[in-house]
């Protein structure tokens, strides 16, 4: 398809544009956009993945707009990359990362809208690698306690993104 040849063009556009900070807002919504219609290698889905990380990590005033759009293409890219056992080694480096910034939730993110989208990537994605996840404890480790601490915060909201997981747990 059209959108499919043309995202070979579009995505590497848009991961050179999010080192320029006047365009990495609409950057990161493009790349959120194309994502979808990628033909994307693992070794591509990875690099996309650690930017993406990097991205979240990095604002450090939260900008919602960016985590938010970040988020989602972590997700994006779990969800096409869900059997790949390169893809899930690459996911677990960063994952103690994100458990960190959800363990410090409540001191770096007094805004529920910055933490809310990097709960839900870091839940969703611990749904869709479960079981991956049980036969690795120690990644298992760092993220239970980051669910944890998302299912004690004081914002309603926050606690029921952590319900389908302990579902799904069970």
């Amino acid at each position: 398809s059209l959108l499919v040849r043309n995202s070979a063009m579009a995505v590497p556009l848009f991961l050179k544009a999010l080192s320029i900070d006047e365009f990495r807002q609409i950057a990161v919504e493009g790349l959120e956009n194309w994502i979808h219609y990628a033909d994307l290698t693992v070794e591509q889905a990875i690099h996309i993945l650690q930017v993406a990380v990097q991205l979240i990590t990095r604002e450090e005033d939260g900008e919602v707009a960016i985590v938010e759009g970040a988020s989602e293409i972590i997700c994006e890219l779990v969800y096409q990359n869900a059997e790949s056992e390169v893809f899930y080694q690459a996911f677990c480096h960063y994952l103690p990362h994100l458990c960190n910034l959800l363990a410090r939730g409540g001191e770096r993110y007094e805004d529920v809208q910055v933490l809310k989208p990097i709960g839900s990537m870091v839940l969703e994605c611990g749904e869709l690698f479960l079981g991956m996840l049980l036969q690795t404890p120690a990644v298992l480790q760092s993220l239970i306690p980051a669910i944890l601490n998302l299912s004690s915060h004081p914002d309603q909201v926050i606690v029921e993104l952590t319900f389908n997981f302990w579902t799904e747990l069970e």
